[in-house]
């Protein structure tokens, strides 16, 4: 299930955004070659795979939310699917309360539903920078 993430878009294709500095955003660029990308800083890898550093100037950053309805409630997926769950996430204290998600008002709500129980999914773009 697609969850909540950033992406960068570089030369128009769009990757996902794994961290940012100052003056740069590093993206995975999942094994693609290094000559797709000549404005490249740096090559690098982690946990989350291989990425490139990249000018802040040449990557427009999005920020793409999904949200769905689980017990009848719209709540945002946040987290990466793990044993058929998703995190979800909501900033409105009684809906968590009603839904049984643990958090609090300085720390926010967080929990993980079964990706069976959701429904209605909603996909919005929003271009950061």
């Amino acid at each position: 299930m697609q969850v909540s993430h950033a992406e960068g878009e570089y030369r128009g294709r769009r990757y996902e955004l794994l961290f940012h500095g100052d003056g740069w955003r590093a993206l995975a660029h999942g094994g693609a070659p290094e000559g797709e990308f000549p404005d490249a800083l740096e090559f690098g890898s982690n946990s989350r795979g291989e990425w490139v550093k990249l000018p802040t100037a040449q990557v427009t950053w999005w920020r793409v939310g999904v949200s769905a309805v689980w017990k009848g409630e719209r709540v945002a997926v946040v987290g990466s699917e793990h044993d058929d769950t998703v995190g979800v996430t909501t900033t409105d204290p009684r809906r968590a309360a009603r839904l049984g998600i643990p958090g609090d008002q300085h720390q926010g709500w967080l929990g993980r539903a079964p990706v069976a129980e959701l429904s209605d999914v909603e996909v919005s773009e929003e271009k950061v920078s």
